[in-house]
């Protein structure tokens, strides 16, 4: 999905916080240390785009982390465009910031949805609709995001958010 990891630590020059988990086959690219950091030294421009990304990975986490959860399932950082068709038929385009079998975070949404209690809604992709269908409790609102924590799990669930996690990677650009 060209997605990196790590850069807090590099600009920071901290020690690991994360790990990180791949949902099928992954290609990694390690940059040693030194090389980077001489590399940003002379490219300013680079550098101010890590800080970006990194504050955005590090405000992602914060909105998952602030999420209740009665588990301790691990949050898959997916951050893409989705297609939410809710039960009377509106569709809305949103960001899906993470997901597990516990739940999800949306950003981009819009108030009067934000203000929802439960939601039951298919979570989709352009040309496909339906990679999961969901009935879920609002748990916590930030300024256009909302974490829901899905009801009913359980193994078919969980089933269901490994199918559309596998979607959502086959699709990715």
């Amino acid at each position: 999905m060209g997605e990196i990891f790590g850069e807090k630590e590099v600009l920071d020059g901290t020690p690991r916080e994360l790990t990180v988990r791949s949902l099928g086959e992954t290609d990694l690219l390690r940059i040693p240390l030194e090389p980077l950091r001489a590399l940003l030294a002379g490219q300013p421009f680079l550098e101010t785009v890590l800080r970006t990304l990194a504050i955005r990975h590090r405000s992602a986490q914060v909105r998952a982390s602030l999420a209740p959860s009665s588990r301790r399932e691990p949050r898959i950082w997916v951050d893409r465009d989705v297609i939410l068709t809710l039960a009377d038929g509106k569709r809305l385009r949103v960001r899906l910031e993470d997901l597990s079998p516990g739940g999800a975070c949306f950003s981009g949404v819009p108030s009067w949805l934000r203000e929802a209690g439960r939601l039951s809604f298919s979570l989709g992709l352009d040309g496909d609709s339906e990679i999961l269908r969901a009935s879920a409790e609002v748990r916590w609102r930030h300024l256009d995001s909302i974490g829901v924590a899905f009801e009913a799990p359980g193994p078919a669930l969980r089933r269901s958010v490994e199918q559309a996690l596998r979607a959502l990677l086959a699709t990715a650009a």
